[in-house]
């Protein structure tokens, strides 16, 4: 009938009151049972037959019945009276605390004084046996204020305890002080006690009045807060109506709501609105935001200062505001004077700190979902204004200029990571005292917040930048509140947005909207990346295209590689470039193009740095910080590059080369765009090399062919000579040897006075001069024996100095001697290699006729596979002139005077070397000197 699943039932004087509920709590009981009981409709009597004839009868006024303090007022002046106390207070109890309530002729402050009951032991003695105590003496010090203490006399006077009882539960004590003098008798007891006995019922339908109409009273409040609050959004407006109708509800009550920042504490007031700077946190619990139930703390003898309360306050509570098992904020109420709160307070104040936290939070998300659709619309303004826009630069400083002049920030930047992550660039700044030169510029990552917003991922909102915080480097402004999210491309962070604001700290929806802004200008950004890149890659190919076609008419190959170098690297951007050719065992580099080292000439084993690497396993490689890279070739120094990217020139799946390109610049990475530009570039430089190197060798082919038909030629010539030279000297070897015969006969008989003997010894030394030049014609032009013998050619160069050294000295030669110590024996004929020796050594000395360097120097060298003997005269004489150079080994031929050679030494000494299997070069600078080479083939066992 009633609706509910419980129907409770009240007795009455004149019958019973039905209360339907689904339930009711202890409070809500007490408050029926006393609206089930006939309230007094007159002066309420204690008659002398029910109290005894010593008992004077006790009058309750109707118009008290209901108030709590006047009742009680009205027992202790009454029984005060009946005993004769000079002075006494009554204190309710409350669980394990009593709270004075009412005083007479005792201190106004004891009033509300909170007695802790386990500190007594006299009073938890006079409760526990619910029975009168009297004392002597003074009154134990946690019964009164520590500011208020008894009169003086009450040191050494009478004290009575009395228990109200109701029951067997104490529902009350009273104190009673004896007049100055005096003490209480057995009388006074027994007396008192019987009054207590029939007064307790009247104090305890006071109480149950009291808790009923401040049960009704806290409804009324909360009923009045959430009324006031209807239809408002704005979460500082509704917190300051609440905290004034607090502060009207509880007198000499200041109230504040504290909610948590970043370090700071943010409070809401009635008067100063919103307080959020940063807190001395000394004054507050230490676990304020870990706080799970009512906390109260004990007043101050000084008070405590706030910077939200605009008084000292005494007494104070800290009241958590949860909802759902989240603590969002604390209420924080403090006495401006020395009163502490009631228990009746606290109860009140946790019945009410439900109903608040759920309205707050009702607030709280209605201002959130319209803030959050604000932000969205926002975002949407921003994405449609950059949305078409292809650059990043240009992308970048729209957005920031949009966040300033759409959302609430001071300043906004946008920053951009090195692909190394160790440096950040500022592409787009907007905002309040923006330095002309921040924009464009490079900073440090490890810098104020950008470590865990760049590094590690993580969104981070201040409230106030301090030293720790700010990046002094990006000149931030002063007393602001900041916020960064990292902007991701997939799993990887490449940039932030980073917002500044002064005059307000950044809340939880702002930086919602601060992701959201950053998760779509990634995507923009990105695209636009990928679409600059795209274009960047046409253009390589086209630059690849372009330096194919410039390159494939280029046939001399070393200015081909110095093409190939310098055009790679301006193709990449790269500040040095080298081109290095496979050896047999090591990789040697031929071109070197940079600004730091020449390393033309270098070579580099297999293996051994990035060049030894590439060329022998054959696959790319980059390295962005080469000196922390442990494959480097020298570890234990510095290089002046840090980037290096390096790629094989391969040719049908042989290594022929590797092309490198670096940089010294401290954020300069080569990208894969970079190595994927030297991969397309590094099949057609193979193929130009070889095409080169073709080239070079039939260019070689043909002047070795020419050169052996110039041979072919000289040698024809040379046997025509011989053969002419071989009648000439036979005909003339007769005449000759006749005159010869007869000149000495004649000289033999003619006296030595005689003056024609001196023209016929002029005779005999032509005549023998002409017979040695045709002895010279004959050696030339018939084949002779040789004696080969394997022989030390170091042995040889020693007989010939011994042959010349009269004509060093003379001609003030300095010789230098350079033999090998370990010289092979050849098989050679010691006499010929001999004359070869003598002749090479005796043009050197008549080329430094006034003096100079002769040097002898022996060694070996590998050519073609065959290892080779050689023997280097070398003089700093007149040298040979270019026309010349070609025609030394002619029969015949000399630059020397008339009569003062016969031309035929070079030419002996060539056709004696090339019968041995070797041949003679020569290098002459005129004015310089000449250097003749004896090239002579070791044998295999030698």
């Amino acid at each position: 009938m009633l609706g509910c699943q419980r129907v409770y039932l009240f007795p009455a004087q004149n019958g019973a009151l039905l209360v339907g509920a689904d339930d009711l709590g202890e409070t809500e009981r007490r408050f029926w049972q006393v609206l089930s009981w006939d309230p007094p409709s007159e002066e309420t009597l204690v008659s002398q037959e029910e109290t005894g004839e010593d008992a004077r009868p006790f009058v309750l006024r109707t118009a008290t019945s209901y108030d709590l303090d006047a009742v009680l007022e009205q027992v202790l002046i009454f029984m005060s009276t009946l005993v004769h106390a000079q002075g006494a207070f009554i204190a309710l109890r409350s669980g394990r605390y009593l709270e004075i309530r009412a005083t007479w002729h005792l201190p106004e402050a004891w009033r509300e004084h909170q007695i802790a009951i386990p500190r007594v032991p006299l009073v938890q003695d006079v409760l526990s046996r619910r029975q009168v105590e009297c004392w002597e003496g003074t009154l134990p010090a946690p019964m009164y204020p520590s500011d208020a203490p008894p009169p003086d006399f009450a040191a050494q006077a009478s004290w009575m305890g009395v228990p109200i009882v109701l029951g067997r539960r104490v529902i009350a004590l009273a104190i009673f002080l004896a007049a100055e003098g005096r003490t209480f008798d057995e009388r006074a007891v027994q007396r008192i006690q019987t009054q207590a006995v029939q007064v307790a019922h009247l104090v305890e339908n006071a109480i149950v009045f009291h808790e009923a109409g401040r049960y009704l009273a806290q409804l009324t409040l909360v009923n009045d807060l959430s009324t006031s609050t209807v239809g408002e959004i704005r979460l500082e407006k509704v917190t300051r109506r609440v905290l004034r109708r607090l502060e009207r509800a509880f007198e000499y009550t200041l109230a504040a709501l504290l909610f948590p920042g970043d370090g700071y504490v943010q409070a809401h007031t009635a008067r100063r609105g919103v307080w959020d700077e940063p807190l001395d946190t000394s004054t507050l619990p230490e676990d304020l935001w870990k706080i799970e139930r009512l906390r109260r703390v004990a007043d101050p003898p000084e008070g405590c200062s706030f910077p939200w309360f605009s008084h000292p306050v005494y007494a104070q509570l800290f009241i958590p505001l949860q909802y759902r098992g989240n603590t969002t904020a604390i209420l924080h109420l403090g006495r401006t004077r020395p009163h502490s709160f009631s228990r009746q307070d606290e109860q009140g104040l946790l019945m009410l700190s439900g109903h608040l936290a759920a309205l707050l939070e009702n607030v709280r998300l209605h201002a959130e979902t319209r803030q959050r659709a604000e932000n969205l619309t926002l975002i949407h303004t921003v994405v449609q204004r950059v949305v078409g826009l292809t650059s990043v630069d240009e992308i970048a400083q729209a957005a920031t200029e949009l966040m300033v002049s759409n959302f609430a920030f001071d300043r906004a930047s946008l920053l951009l990571t090195s692909p190394r992550q160790d440096v950040f660039t500022v592409l787009g700044l907007s905002g309040l005292d923006v330095s002309p030169g921040l924009r464009g510029a490079r900073f440090p990552v490890e810098c104020g917040l950008f470590p865990g917003i760049l590094l590690h991922g993580r969104s981070i909102r201040v409230t106030h930048l301090d030293e720790h915080t700010a990046c002094q480097a990006l000149n931030p402004l002063p007393q602001a509140a900041a916020m960064g999210v990292p902007l991701y491309d997939g799993e990887r962070i490449f940039g932030a947005l980073y917002v500044e604001r002064v005059a307000q700290a950044f809340s939880e929806n702002d930086l919602i909207a601060l992701q959201a802004l950053a998760g779509v200008l990634s995507s923009v950004l990105v695209n636009a990346q990928r679409y600059q890149q795209l274009q960047t890659s046409v253009r390589q190919l086209q630059a690849v295209r372009e330096t194919s076609l410039d390159m494939a008419g280029e046939m001399d190959l070393e200015v081909l590689l110095r093409r190939v170098v310098h055009r790679v690297r301006l193709l990449v951007e790269a500040r040095g470039a080298e081109l290095a050719l496979v050896q047999a065992d090591s990789v040697r580099i031929v071109v070197s193009e940079n600004p730091w080292q020449d390393y033309t000439g270098k070579e580099i084993p297999m293996m051994a740095g990035i060049i030894g690497r590439v060329a022998a396993l054959g696959h790319p490689l980059v390295v962005n910080d080469y000196n922390s890279w442990e494959g480097r070739e020298h570890p234990d120094s510095n290089e002046p590059f840090q980037a290096v990217a390096a790629v094989p020139l391969q040719l049908q799946g042989q290594v022929i080369g590797v092309l490198v390109v670096s940089d010294d610049q401290p954020e300069r990475v080569f990208r894969t765009d970079d190595v994927r530009l030297l991969e397309l570039l590094a099949p057609q430089v193979a193929v130009f090399i070889r095409n080169a190197r073709l080239y070079q060798e039939l260019q070689e082919r043909m002047a070795a062919q020419k050169a052996t038909e110039q041979q072919l030629v000289r040698s024809a010539r040379l046997a025509a000579v011989g053969e002419m030279a071989a009648g000439v000297a036979h005909e003339l070897n007769n005449p000759l040897t006749t005159v010869t015969g007869f000149v000495e006969l004649v000289l033999e008989e003619l006296p030595e006075s005689l003056p024609q003997r001196a023209d016929l010894e002029l005779v005999l030394r032509e005549a023998r001069r002409a017979r040695s030049v045709v002895r010279n014609l004959l050696d030339f032009s018939r084949p002779t024996e040789n004696m080969r013998i394997r022989t030390d050619i170091n042995e040889l160069i020693g007989e010939v100095l011994t042959l010349v050294q009269h004509l060093v000295r003379t001609l003030g030669v300095e010789l230098r001697i350079q033999l090998w110590d370990e010289v092979p024996l050849v098989s050679v004929d010691p006499n010929q290699i001999k004359q070869v020796l003598l002749n090479l050594v005796h043009n050197a000395l008549q080329a430094m006729p006034h003096g100079g360097v002769l040097t002898l120097q022996t060694t070996q060298k590998r050519r073609k596979k065959q290892r080779w003997l050689l023997v280097r005269v070398e003089d700093t004489g007149v040298g040979i002139s270019p026309e010349n150079l070609s025609r030394i080994f002619e029969p015949f031929f000399t630059t020397r005077p008339v009569g003062s050679g016969t031309g035929l030494g070079l030419s002996v000494s060539y056709g004696i070397v090339k019968e041995h299997g070797g041949f003679i070069e020569v290098e002459s600078t005129p004015g310089e000197g000449s250097c003749f080479t004896i090239w002579l083939p070791i044998e295999n066992h030698a």
